[in-house]
């Protein structure tokens, strides 16, 4: 029902007529036409619109209570709201939107870009288009599941602290790194294969004691060696299961004759935690006693 003026009707108001004109501003019964409000429109109860809705101008709609709209939202300015908004239309909102409460809806919200504190779904929360995170994401609680591509780059751009599950492929172009285990029921291909490497002090004994799956002693023979014959060191590691491969080479700054041995590395039932070490001398001549030499090893 629209207003009804006098200058129109030709003749004074009736009170059913003026009532209803004063009904507008009252807001006691639906307006069926178009209004336009050119000052400020302050709303304390509920809204609800079932048409079309179009607010420009700048800084254009604050709400403070409940916002219900189940038909078209368009706004052009800036939507500022202190309550909860529930949308079960469209919604075309070309400005900013700003929010201290919750923002809900039953049907698909697009957006150029979006600004959250935290983004928190009672359900999976389904994106369908590519999403670009300038900050860091964290999932702390809940689960990460995703059947398509991920990508990230940059530096420093991926960090998991709980357990990651990819069925998937996985291509990763810079660094893993890990402070506990990869596993993976596929093929793992990798460029280089780089873990932490342990070092110890220089002794003068028959066995060294170094935890890590990849280790660097320093050390000298305890007697001269034959040419043929070999000496036995202990490599004692907690990383060393029964079923451990270690592998062993001389590295570092090692000289002379002592650099043409070869270095074998058993692990026996006995030895759980340790592995033997021979060196075995092929070189054609005596190997001096007290010769230094710097070894590394990995465990597999």
């Amino acid at each position: 029902m629209g207003l009804t003026y006098r200058s129109v009707k030709g003749s004074a108001l009736t009170i059913e007529e003026l009532d209803n004109n004063f009904r507008h501003f009252t807001a006691s019964h639906a307006i069926t036409g178009s209004a336009i409000t050119s000052g400020s429109l302050t709303v304390i109860g509920n809204t609800t619109v079932t048409g079309s809705l179009t607010v420009s101008g700048s800084n254009t709609f604050t709400n403070i209570g409940l916002f219900d709209n189940t038909g078209i939202l368009k706004n052009f300015g800036t939507f500022n709201t202190t309550g909860s908004v529930g949308i079960d239309g469209e919604s075309l909102i070309e400005g900013n939107i700003t929010h201290s409460g919750v923002i809900s809806g039953s049907t698909i919200h697009i957006a150029e870009t979006g600004s959250f504190s935290h983004l928190q779904g009672n359900s999976p929360i389904n994106v369908g288009s590519e999403v670009i995170f300038q900050q860091p994401v964290n999932f702390s609680s809940t689960n990460l599941t995703i059947t398509g591509s991920l990508t990230v780059s940059g530096s420093n751009t991926f960090n998991n602290i709980g357990p990651f599950n990819q069925t998937g492929e996985s291509l990763f172009t810079g660094n893993i790194t890990a402070s506990n285990a990869i596993s993976a029921s596929g093929e793992v291909t990798s460029a280089g294969f780089n873990t932490d490497i342990t070092t110890i002090a220089s002794v003068d004994q028959d066995f060294f004691v170094v935890n890590g799956r990849k280790v660097q002693v320093h050390g000298q023979l305890q007697s001269s060696l034959p040419d043929g014959d070999f000496a036995s060191f202990s490599l004692i590691n907690n990383s060393i299961e029964l079923d451990s491969i270690v592998l062993g080479a001389i590295t570092g700054n090692t000289l002379g004759p002592i650099t043409g041995s070869i270095i074998t590395v058993a692990v026996t039932s006995s030895a759980a935690g340790g592995a033997a070490v021979q060196f075995h001398n092929e070189t054609g001549q005596t190997i001096a006693n007290d010769t230094p030499f710097t070894a590394s090893f990995i465990v597999l």
